[in-house]
């Protein structure tokens, strides 16, 4: 297998790129993040999943913010076919297949995909292709060569042993075919569960057939004891219905007794109802005189008590309206206080005003001061760019420089010319002029050039990881320069004492920034303003409008000795005028006491007249409708009728508590529902009876003894075939071990070619004295080298990167001659020093003169050694 070329569309980061590889190597170079390892990915995925794959891995190459289809597009050639290979992902998908050789074929969609796995499977080992794979962050990990059938089979020719070798795989085929017709290859797990199921299928169906006979006998035996029991229930039927209509007769004798009690009962209680009425009418007729007698008496007692209590309210009313009289020239007296009072408050107000006039007009004046001294601070802390982080990040680059110098002047090399005469010498274009004993001393970081003029020239090149030191020092450098630029600081001592400036005007500035807060507190400038404003504004409206009678204060203090006077008059004032209110207040409270209490008695007088004609006309009206002697003759013929019916009801309740009711209803009751109960139980058995009788007929028809034969015979055929392919796949399992055992064994006799071809170009790499040791599975187990032998897993991580590359070389070299596969490599050797990486590059320059070989780095000049590359540049 050989691949010509690639190209991508919308993959990842990558809009557009085909790449043409060459027949030997070819080295894709360019920077992380590019799409090296894309590539790797595209052809993986192009080979291995459906256009239609909806697996995470395929929806990742979609573009991020494009809605895309992703496309690869591969040109291969694999034994006697030359094919190009197209497949789009996630996005309006599709692939199709040009067949160019040997014979031309177009194929789309999943033919084309079937028919791609059908050449690849017929002309080329995958299972080796993926071993030999060293994919990105993996080549340190070993080749995975032991399950290649297409290794095995170089070795063997390599090995001289190819004739006998295909004899053995077509055994090796035949008892593999054999052994997978009852196992799975990868997990041996047996193949015939589906005879193993249809045995258990066949005995579950005999055991069923077996019970569905059985069931036919039950339903038989169920038959004959249903049959007995509605005979039963039928016989007790006619003796169940006359004891219905024996109780059913005793029921209604009662029933004819509880209406007759009803009767008389209802006859009781309207004549109850007539007696209690007339002793209710008289009882209220009574109770009416009595009361016309007491509202008489009280009516005169009330009459006589009112004559006092309007002497009293008389006399209450003339002292209430003299204190009125009181009150009100007191009350006068405290506005005239309460003015006095006002004007001195409003004095005092008006020199206070003034002194806080003063002090905003000081506060003002102090915030200005401050104000411009801030401004000041401000202006010295903007023109200084440099803080503490930026002069750490300055020393950090410092540091950084002088290690890069330090670094590069180890590993530069030192050139030194003495002179042995006088002479001119020319170094990197400088003219020195040297006497006799001179010494001219230069470092080599970079490439230079000595010239001798009219006699030699020479150019010496340093290592080329003196000059990556040398670059790293520039990069040091310009990174220094840009931070001093960008901090306006001429070198790091400048940065240091641009600092301490800009640390003192900080202070400063948290200073006056304090003093201005003590200063204002929680106001504003304008607050301030506003604040002497309206001061200000005020006093002037208040010497506006102050009434000339009187001169203002002198001072504060005199203005409070005279609110404070004027204070005392006011508050004696007030007491005086309360004291007033409260003797006015107390003559009314008792003056409006006594006239609710005249006029409480007024009302009662005539609210008892009232009461007492109502109640007079309520008697005569009653009498005039019954008069007092027919009433009690109504009385008295009430209670006889009463008595004579109440004699009947005991009579009759007697007559019923004779008959035990309660008990003759029971008896009625239960009987009925035992009658009803048998028919639905007589019901119930005929149905079952008429379900069996169907059930039975039904198994007369269905053949089922004839089923459970059937069963039976199925049952013993499936177990016999069971127990024959058991014993042929125990029989395949062990020829299947047994040759795998052997072949194992025999593989070791021709993994000798392996060996010496990792040996080969192992000797390139480490010198003459290289050799290895390979496993069972075809993995390296050690490395002998300088007489020294350690085990693969103790070696360096350098060392295994280069075995496992040298391994995957020697693989692709063995199979090269049948058709082969093609070696990738993906930003490997990263762990290797100069000196491998020279020696490695020349093992892999000979193995790619025998099979393709795509190394991919993202290190430019890693594989500057391997000769016969073919470049690519990202």
């Amino acid at each position: 297998m050989r691949l010509v070329r690639i190209k991508l569309e919308n993959w990842r980061g990558v809009e557009s790129r085909e790449i043409h590889f060459a027949d030997g190597i070819t080295l894709i170079e360019g920077p992380n993040e590019i799409g090296k390892t894309t590539i790797v990915e595209a052809l993986l995925i192009l080979i291995r999943e459906l256009d239609s794959s909806k697996k995470q891995a395929v929806r990742a190459v979609m573009p991020v913010g494009k809605d895309v289809g992703s496309r690869v597009e591969a040109e291969i050639q694999s034994g006697d076919y030359h094919f190009v290979y197209a497949k789009t992902y996630n996005k309006t998908t599709a692939t199709s297949l040009d067949i160019l050789a040997p014979k031309k074929e177009q194929l789309t969609g999943r033919e084309a995909h079937e028919r791609v796995e059908q050449i690849l499977n017929e002309t080329v080992d995958l299972a080796l292709w993926e071993g030999l794979l060293a994919e990105q962050g993996k080549s340190t990990a070993p080749a995975a060569l032991k399950d290649s059938a297409g290794l095995a089979h170089a070795l063997d020719e390599a090995a001289g042993t190819s004739a006998s070798g295909q004899e053995d795989m077509d055994l090796f085929d035949a008892v593999r075919a054999e052994y997978r017709k009852y196992y799975t290859l990868k997990t041996g797990r047996p193949q015939f569960a589906a005879l193993e199921q249809e045995a258990a299928q066949a005995i579950a169906d005999r055991d069923a057939a077996r019970q569905a006979l059985a069931e036919v006998e039950q339903n038989a035996d169920e038959q004959q004891r249903v049959q007995a029991d509605v005979r039963r229930r039928k016989q007790a039927l006619p003796e169940l219905e006359a004891r219905v209509k024996e109780h059913e007769k005793s029921w209604k004798a009662v029933g004819s007794l509880k209406q007759e009690l009803e009767l008389k009962a209802s006859q009781l209680d309207a004549a109850a109802g007539q007696l209690a009425a007339a002793d209710k009418a008289a009882a209220e007729r009574k109770a009416l005189i009595e009361s016309i007698g007491r509202d008489e008496a009280l009516l005169a007692k009330q009459r006589k008590q009112q004559e006092p209590l309007q002497h009293r309210a008389d006399e209450l009313h003339r002292k209430s309206e003299s204190a009125t009289l009181v009150a009100e020239d007191k009350r006068k007296r405290r506005n005239e206080a309460r003015k006095c009072q006002e004007t001195a408050r409003n004095d005092l107000a008006y020199l206070e005003d003034q002194q806080k006039l003063a002090g905003a007009e000081q506060r003002k004046r102090s915030h200005r001061e401050l104000s411009g001294k801030l401004k000041s601070a401000s202006k010295t802390l903007h023109q200084v760019k440099i803080d503490a982080k930026g002069l750490e990040a300055l020393r950090e680059l410092d540091r950084r420089l002088e290690l890069a110098r330090q670094k590069r002047d180890l590993a530069a090399t030192k050139v030194v010319v003495t002179a042995e005469r006088e002479l001119d010498v020319e170094i990197d274009g400088e003219t020195l002029s040297l006497d006799s004993n001179d010494v001219a001393e230069r470092t080599v970081a970079a490439a230079m050039d000595i010239r001798f003029p009219g006699v030699a020239s020479l150019r010496i090149a340093p290592p080329h990881s003196a000059a990556e030191l040398e670059t790293e020092v520039s990069e040091a450098e310009a990174d220094f320069r840009q931070a001093l630029e960008r901090y306006a600081v001429a070198s790091l001592e400048e940065a240091v004492t641009q600092n301490e400036v800009r640390r003192s005007a900080q202070q400063q500035l948290k200073a006056l920034k304090s003093k201005l807060d003590d200063l204002l507190g929680d106001e504003t400038p304008e607050e301030i303003d506003e604040l002497a404003r309206s001061l200000r504004e005020r006093s002037d409206a208040y010497r506006e409008q102050r009434a000339a009678g009187t001169d203002l204060p002198e001072n504060i203090a005199e203005a409070r000795d005279l609110l404070a006077t004027a204070e005392k008059a006011l508050k004696e004032a007030e007491a005086s005028v309360e004291e007033a209110r409260e003797r006015e207040a107390e003559l009314r409270t008792e003056q409006a006491g006594a006239d609710n209490e005249l006029r409480e008695a007024a009302q009662s007088v005539v609210a008892i007249g009232a009461t007492l004609k109502e109640r007079k006309a309520r008697l005569a009206a009653a009498r005039e409708e019954t008069s007092d002697t027919d009433l009690d003759a109504r009385i008295r013929e009430g209670t006889g009728k009463q008595q004579a019916l109440e004699a009947g009801v005991n009579d009759i309740r007697e007559r019923l508590d004779a008959l035990a009711p309660d008990a003759v209803e029971t008896l009625y009751t239960n009987a009925a529902e035992s009658l009803e109960r048998a028919k639905k139980e007589l019901a119930s058995a005929a149905q079952k009876l008429a379900v069996l009788d169907d059930r039975l007929a039904q198994a007369q028809a269905d053949g089922r003894f004839e089923a459970l034969e059937a069963a039976e015979r199925r049952s013993e055929e499936l177990e016999r075939d069971l127990d024959a392919t058991r014993r042929r796949a125990a029989a395949a399992e062990r020829l299947w071990h047994t040759i795998n055992t052997h072949r194992d064994a025999a593989r070791q006799a021709y993994v000798q070619p392996l060996k010496e071809a990792i040996e080969r170009l192992g000797q390139i790499v480490f010198g003459p004295t290289f050799a290895i040791e390979i496993a069972d599975d075809w993995t390296l187990e050690s490395r002998f080298l300088d007489g020294t032998l350690l085990p693969f897993d103790d070696l360096s991580v350098g060392a295994k990167e280069q075995l496992g590359i040298l391994t995957r070389l020697a693989a692709a070299q063995i199979v090269a001659e049948q058709g082969g596969v093609p070696l990738i490599i993906d930003d490997a050797l990263g762990f290797s020093d100069p000196t491998r990486l020279d020696t490695m590059g020349a093992a892999i320059s000979a193995a790619g003169k025998h099979c393709q070989i795509v190394i991919l780095t993202c290190t430019p000049g890693r594989f500057s050694n391997v000769g016969s590359a073919t470049t690519v540049q990202f």
